[in-house]
C-alpha cells in the first residue's frame, strides 16, 4: 500500500484497504507528499489512522506542493522544518507556504525561528 500510495494509484490503495490486512506506514502519506498527491494524501488522512511524519510536510514544501504542504498544515497541524527548507533557497513554494504560515500562524512561525536558533 505504501509503494501504490506514492504512484497515485488510488484504486489499488483503495482494494488494499478493504481486502487486505497488512495496511500501511506513515511512509504511504509521506511519499504521496513528496510526490504532489493531494487526493491520496486526503484519502490517507480520512481513511486511514497511521497519519505522516514531519517528511511529508517538508517533501511537499521542498518539492513544490504548496496545494499539499497547506493541507498537511491543516489537517494535521504539520510543520515540519519548513524554515530551514525556505532558509535553504529555492522554489516558490517555499516561500510561499511561509509567507501563507506566517500570515495565518505567527507563533507557529516565531516557535520555529527560535528553534534555528537553539
Amino acid at each position: 500500500m505504501d509503494i501504490a500510495a506514492g504512484y497515485n494509484q488510488l484504486e489499488v490503495v483503495r482494494w488494499l484497504h478493504g481486502h487486505r490486512d497488512e495496511g500501511c506506514t506513515t511512509f504511504a502519506m509521506d511519499e504521496a507528499s513528496r510526490n504532489g498527491h493531494l487526493e491520496m494524501v486526503r484519502w490517507l488522512t480520512d481513511h486511514r489512522t497511521e497519519g505522516c511524519t514531519n517528511a511529508a510536510i517538508d517533501a511537499a514544501v521542498g518539492f513544490g506542493h504548496f496545494d499539499v504542504a497547506l493541507y498537511l498544515h491543516q489537517a494535521h497541524k504539520a510543520s515540519g522544518n519548513v524554515l530551514e527548507i525556505v532558509r535553504d533557497g529555492g522554489n516558490q513554494c517555499k516561500w510561499e507556504f511561509a509567507d501563507w504560515l506566517y500570515a495565518h500562524d505567527p507563533k507557529e512561525i516565531v516557535g520555529m525561528v527560535a528553534d534555528l536558533f537553539r
